[in-house]
C-alpha cells in the first residue's frame, strides 16, 4: 500500500514535466532516451514536432547570417566559365533547387531511428561527437 501510494505521488508530482517544452526536446535528444522515454505517445509526437520547429529556425538564422556575409564580404564578379569544361554542371548545381523542409526531415529521421545509446553515454559529449 505504501509503494503504491508513492508511485501515485511519483506519477501526479513529476509527469507533467513530459508536457513542458524543454524537458520534451532535453528527452528527445538525450540519445539514451529519444521518443521512448515518453510515457505518453502524444507527448513523444509534440517533441517531433517541437524539434522540426527549432531546427528550421536554426537552418533560416544561418542562411541569413551566410547571406548577409555573402553580400558584405564577397563582391559579385561574373565567371567565364564557357571555357571550362564542366560549365554544364556549374550550371545544373546552381539551379539544383534544395529543400529545407526535406533536409530537416530526413536528419531527423535519421537521428531517430538510429539505435538508442547505452545507458552510460553521456549525452553531451555523444552529440560532441555525432554531430550531424
Amino acid at each position: 500500500m505504501f509503494c503504491n501510494g508513492l508511485i501515485e505521488s511519483v506519477k501526479k508530482r513529476l509527469f507533467p514535466y513530459e508536457t513542458r517544452s524543454n524537458t520534451k526536446l532535453a528527452t528527445l535528444l538525450d540519445s539514451r532516451f529519444k521518443k521512448e522515454a515518453f510515457r505518453s505517445k502524444d507527448n513523444g509526437a509534440s517533441a517531433t514536432s517541437l524539434l522540426e520547429n527549432e531546427m528550421y529556425a536554426i537552418v533560416r538564422k544561418r542562411e541569413e547570417i551566410n547571406r548577409s556575409a555573402t553580400d558584405q564580404t564577397q563582391p559579385t564578379i561574373p565567371k567565364h566559365s564557357t571555357s571550362s569544361l564542366f560549365a554544364f554542371l556549374e550550371t545544373r548545381i546552381a539551379e539544383k533547387s534544395k529543400s529545407l523542409t526535406a533536409d530537416i526531415l530526413i536528419t531527423k529521421r535519421q537521428y531517430l531511428e538510429r539505435p538508442n545509446s547505452s545507458e552510460e553515454t553521456n549525452p553531451l559529449l555523444f552529440w560532441k561527437v555525432n554531430i550531424i
